[in-house]
């Protein structure tokens, strides 16, 4: 959930790891990380009175009280059984197991608290895998009651370390989901080996981590190839060394015959290897987590706070306000810029309207111009093909009608030798395209009758003459 923090604490034999995560949009956020000393010498009562106040230390002033409180057990207080059961108790496996603790364990339900997972189910013997994880009342109320009296109001879960480093690797990608992964953490009382299979926790055991170095460095190569073995085809499946005493077996990490690495924290994590179990703890209260163990009833878990559901619920409500007022702030904005918009297109309706009338009393004016220019062009040819028509026209002809159009010109007349002046006429600088329209005809008097017509042309410098 968005804005939800979680408190990861994982308590060894000399050391207990504090880390505080919180949930962001897109992904998980580390807050605080730290590591206090314990004296491992020191009574179970006050080495968690020790952590009680650690834990206070590292919440002073970080308004946690809304955080869930995750705990690890150390490894030596967990007993771990793989148990078969029919198919058909598959939906009431917590009451058979109440009622058949005895049976797989050294203890009755009443003295542990357990939980489980199943591991497979097999429909072909109608049998299911279960991985059984026990505690003492005693080890877990001894954890519990100390710590529900910190600043954070309570504890919301308590596992053990090797489910803790199981989420860790998982939500990490080292283990994605179709490969077996083994991880060694070693400690420096107890190494662990788990195996991580379908994103689920397959098995956990743990080996006594002796003074002898090389022994355990032994015990751990035969776990390492049993481990190979067990894998489909014999395969080198990976393997992970981390914890304080990883690096001792750089020697068995160079083997080519084995897929393994030393796991030494990302940057951004304290140097102590303590830290990662710690971190794996912490994401159990963002969001749900591929391992899901937690020995602590449900009676006595942290209920979860609603101040993140309330604060997200007012986060929505302020981003719908706000998302509000920017909206009617633009639909305000728009509407006047629109009303502007109005009075500017009036305004230049207005000034169009203008400019049209205006335009209109140009293109007046220009056609009155063109008007009078074609009169003064036509008046100026008139007057020059009359003078020019005059001259050149012989004594022995004289015209009855004359038409101009253009520059056309049609003369009727009569003449002597109507040939003789159309003669003359093509001869004319002026005077073009010169053509009888009609057969030449004689009237009584043996005058010529002719039709002509004939085209006016300007030639430069042949009007003044």
């Amino acid at each position: 959930m968005f804005f939800q923090k979680s408190v990861g604490v994982n308590i060894e034999k000399d050391c207990v790891a504090i880390v505080s995560l919180k949930a962001g949009f897109r992904k998980v956020g580390l807050e605080k990380s730290a590591v206090y000393p314990l004296d491992r010498d020191a009574s179970r009562e006050d080495r968690m009175k020790k952590v009680r106040d650690c834990i206070n230390e590292f919440t002073a002033g970080r308004q946690l009280v809304s955080a869930s409180l995750h705990v690890a057990l150390p490894r030596e207080m967990v007993l771990i059984r793989h148990i078969e059961l029919p198919a058909s108790v598959k939906h009431n496996i917590r009451e058979t197991l109440v009622y058949e603790m005895r049976k797989y364990t050294p203890f009755s339900a009443d003295d542990v608290y357990f939980d489980f997972h199943v591991v497979s189910e097999s429909k072909e013997t109608s049998r299911i895998h279960i991985l059984l994880a026990c505690a003492k009342k005693d080890d877990v109320n001894g954890v519990f009651e100390p710590l529900s009296h910190t600043h954070l109001k309570g504890v919301s879960g308590i596992e053990w370390s090797s489910s803790a480093l199981s989420n860790y690797f998982i939500e990490r990608g080292t283990h994605d989901g179709q490969e077996r992964l083994a991880v060694i953490y070693v400690n420096d009382d107890v190494t662990e080996f788990t195996v991580i299979e379908n994103k689920q926790l397959l098995s956990s055991h743990q080996m006594r981590s002796g003074a002898d170095e090389h022994n355990l460095s032994t015990v751990v190569e035969k776990e390492v190839q049993r481990y190979n073995e067990t894998g489909k085809h014999g395969a080198k499946d990976p393997v992970i060394i981390c914890g304080k005493g990883a690096n001792d077996f750089s020697a068995l990490k160079e083997k080519q015959s084995y897929n393994i690495s030393i796991y030494e924290g990302e940057s951004y994590e304290s140097d102590d290897p303590s830290i990662i179990v710690a971190r794996g703890l912490a994401l159990k209260g963002l969001h749900k987590v591929p391992v899901q163990y937690n020995f602590l009833p449900s009676a006595l878990r942290k209920k979860p706070s609603n101040i993140p559901i309330i604060s997200l619920i007012i986060l929505c409500v302020l981003l719908v306000f706000s998302a509000g007022t920017l909206i009617g702030g633009k639909v305000f904005q728009t509407r006047v810029a629109m009303s502007k918009i109005d009075q500017e297109i009036q305004r230049y309706r207005s000034e169009v309207a203008d400019i049209k009338k205006l335009k209109a009393t140009v293109d007046a004016l220009e056609t009155d111009v063109v008007f009078l220019d074609n009169v003064r062009k036509n008046s100026i040819s008139t007057l020059s093909f009359l003078r020019e028509l005059s001259n050149e026209m012989p004594s022995t002809a004289w015209l009855d009608r004359l038409y101009l159009r253009d520059d056309e010109i049609r003369l009727y007349g009569y003449a002597q030798s109507a040939t003789d002046l159309l003669t003359v006429l093509e001869s004319s600088p002026i005077f073009s395209d010169v053509a009888f329209v009609s057969p030449i005809t004689k009237d009584k008097r043996g005058r010529e009758k002719f039709r002509i017509t004939m085209k006016v042309s300007s030639p430069k410098g042949t009007i003044a003459r």
